[in-house]
């Protein structure tokens, strides 16, 4: 007899995402079902299909002879066959199931994953707006903050009045408030030294071969010189009063020793002796001349007895070490007395035209005479003064031209004035040793072919000129008509680099 299929329930309700109070009993009845009554029951069917159709087949072989026989056989042929379509619309009908459960738990976890984005949007999105134009948490707290931040500043920014300037503690008080919040509001500006330049080429040091030779604190090769800030006017003599020496002999060096006025200086200044930089102290003689006349001091007329010849800023601040001598002097507003010593200067500066050559307002008498040391000029009106060194001036400072040095006739040996000029030449040029002229490591020297024809530059015996680029070409090199060259030293010996268009 053949084997009927069993007849499989109906599924449960399906799961509805939407609803979360029953999706989770319903996912799990759903699967309930398909283990209890869907999966066993689909087997069921299988097995009796199999069984059906062996015994159908028995039956055909056995009433092959008799109709009757193979009616029935054909007939219980046709039951197993509807018994395999139910088995496979039974196995249809599961299949789709599960991939319904897939399907429903994917979009479960899609829906919560864009849920957890819109939540951390709310949260930290600044960018844009999240939702229906609306922005997040922070967002509205960046704008807070700066909304508080501008008016603050609006309110900084707005000049200070009430205040008697003449109480201290009032303005102590609004400095303070007013650098708290990073602002300067003065006539003159508090800046570290460390953010200024010496607008002096030299230093202050009065030294002529400054800053094209070098800037080093012991340069040996520096040459007095006024240098331009203090020129001779109504007949003042300016002169060489004193030299300071980096590793002098007073103070235990082996440099020559370090005259009485230079001493005194580092006294009033509470500068170490040794290893100072090196510096001249320029001297002042005042003249008979009575042209522009000055302040009255302890009932004698002064006049103006140096002038600068720079074209300095429309405003500066300048300062100095000076001491008077025989006769009182005035300087920057500054009285200074012979019984002063050395006093440190400071002082503003101006000119409506943005040049004037009366700074820094040395007033004197015939007769006198005094000592400048460091001076320095920067630009702007600021409240500094250097407790006792040297303002420095850069190096190489970008705000000078690069002087040339030209060589008019003959064969040319390089010199220390060469280092960081521009040699304008136009016969051979020979590179020295470290013995011949010393030139330090580092050093550069240009060279420009003035004329249309070709140039030698030799190395002295000893000396060794390197192509750049090329370690196995070391010269004799020719410089082509009008070609341009740099020459720089490479090490404490005597080796140099050569480069340029033309070699």
């Amino acid at each position: 007899m053949p084997t009927l299929p069993p007849t499989i329930d109906n599924p449960p309700v399906l799961p509805d995402p939407g609803d979360k109070e029953t999706f989770s009993a319903r996912k799990l009845a759903n699967m309930a079902w398909v283990n209890a009554e869907l999966t066993p029951k689909a087997n069921a069917i299988g097995a009796a299909s199999h069984a059906n159709a062996v015994e159908a087949a028995g039956a055909a072989v056995a009433a092959a002879d008799a109709s009757d026989v193979a009616v029935a056989a054909k007939n219980t042929a046709t039951a197993a066959a509807t018994s395999a379509t139910d088995a496979r619309d039974a196995a249809t009908d599961a299949r789709d199931a599960a991939q319904g459960y897939k399907n429903t738990a994917e979009g479960s976890a899609s829906a919560a994953a864009t849920s957890a984005q819109l939540a951390q949007d709310w949260a930290s999105k600044t960018d844009a707006p999240v939702a229906g134009g609306e922005y997040s948490a922070k967002k509205h707290a960046q704008d807070a903050a700066a909304s508080a931040g501008q008016a603050a500043a609006g309110v900084l920014d707005k000049p200070l009045t009430g205040l008697d300037l003449s109480d201290s503690t009032a303005v102590a008080a609004t400095d303070t408030v007013l650098q708290a919040f990073g602002k300067l509001q003065a006539g003159k500006a508090n800046i570290s030294a460390g953010s200024l330049i010496n607008l002096l080429p030299d230093s202050g040091r009065f030294d002529t071969s400054l800053p094209n030779s070098n800037n080093n604190a012991d340069a040996p090769d520096i040459v007095f010189s006024p240098g331009g800030f203090f020129s001779s006017y109504n007949g003042s003599t300016l002169y060489e009063a004193a030299r300071n020496y980096y590793d002098s002999s007073t103070y235990g060096g082996a440099a020559p020793a370090t005259p009485a006025t230079v001493q005194d200086l580092f006294t009033a200044a509470g500068m170490p002796g040794r290893y100072q930089t090196q510096f001249r102290v320029l001297g002042i003689t005042f003249g008979t001349g009575t042209a522009a006349a000055g302040p009255v001091v302890d009932g004698m007329q002064l006049y103006i007895g140096a002038v600068n010849a720079l074209a300095l800023p429309r405003r500066m601040t300048m300062g100095m070490w000076i001491r008077a001598y025989a006769k009182p002097l005035s300087v920057l507003g500054t009285v200074v007395r012979p019984t002063d010593g050395w006093v440190k200067v400071l002082g503003i500066f101006g000119t409506w035209d943005g040049y004037s050559t009366a700074g820094p307002l040395l007033f004197g008498q015939s007769g006198g005479n005094c000592e400048i040391a460091m001076p320095w000029v920067v630009a702007g009106y600021i409240d500094y003064q250097p407790d006792f060194q040297l303002l420095a001036t850069p190096i190489n400072p970008l705000v000078f031209d690069v002087p040339t040095s030209t060589v008019t006739s003959g064969a040319y040996t390089l010199q220390l004035v060469d280092r960081g000029n521009c040699v304008d030449v136009g016969h051979a040029i020979t590179v020295p040793t470290l013995a011949t002229v010393a030139f330090l490591k580092g050093s550069v020297v240009n060279l420009q072919n003035v004329t249309a024809s070709g140039l030698t530059i030799t190395a002295q015996s000893g000396a060794t000129v390197y192509l750049s680029g090329d370690p196995t070409k070391t010269g004799p090199f020719t410089l082509k008509g009008y070609g341009w060259a740099v020459l720089r030293k490479i090490d404490t010996a005597s080796t140099w680099v050569i480069s340029g268009a033309g070699i």
